[in-house]
């Protein structure tokens, strides 16, 4: 994803599907739910970056809108976790429901690029966790506390794109781009004259 290499969503494709059968068999039907849905973002993104990946500025949400978002989540949870509850063999139906739905929400303000979506995957992160410790999952919820453990680094805002291009050339190219940089201090540290007279010597 760095490189904006489309080969990730197929990685990302065949991890879903694994994942998909590891939360079916557990019985965490809402889990195995949303591995469909990344699923279809897996292929939505395969396509979609053939015309090369959006670039959107990065946004601050502010208070009252993540407290909207989240009360779409706990309603969403308490209607689908009675859901589960009375037509299902689900192990546990609200902690099930409430990360996928979380999920959900935290998936689409990472498509637009807001800032606090990673707070919404370090919550999510620790809640799957917690559920997959419950259901004897322990590797599973190993990767998600992972997860946990490399997303603080990517609250300052700045895309992994970002950071990749910022990486210095090598070879000629970095010599290149140090001559640059010398020469441009060497600019700055040219005092200015504001007599006409005095720019004409300056230039000289």
């Amino acid at each position: 994803a760095v490189r904006e290499s489309r080969w990730c969503w197929i990685f990302a494709f065949a991890s879903t599907a694994l994942y998909l059968s590891v939360f079916a068999s557990a019985r965490l039907y809402m889990q195995a739910g949303l591995q469909a849905f990344f699923l279809a973002a897996a292929i939505y993104g395969f396509v979609a970056w053939r015309r090369g990946p959006v670039e959107r500025p990065v946004r601050n949400g502010h208070l009252g809108m993540h407290g909207l978002l989240a009360g779409v989540v706990l309603l969403l949870t308490a209607v689908t976790a009675r859901i589960l509850a009375a037509e299902t063999h689900s192990q546990d139906p609200f902690l099930d429901a409430l990360t996928t739905w979380a999920s959900v929400i935290a998936t689409a303000l990472q498509a637009y690029k807001y800032r606090e979506n990673w707070l919404w995957w370090i919550a999510i992160d620790l809640l799957i966790a917690w559920l997959c410790l419950r259901q004897g999952l322990p590797l599973t919820a190993a990767l998600f506390l992972d997860g946990v453990r490399v997303e603080p680094d990517r609250l300052d805002g700045r895309s992994d794109v970002v950071r990749a291009r910022r990486r210095l050339p090598r070879g000629r190219g970095r010599q290149r781009l140090r001559l640059r940089r010398r020469r441009q201090r060497r600019h700055r540290r040219r005092p200015r004259c504001r007599h006409p007279l005095g720019r004409r010597r300056q230039r000289l």
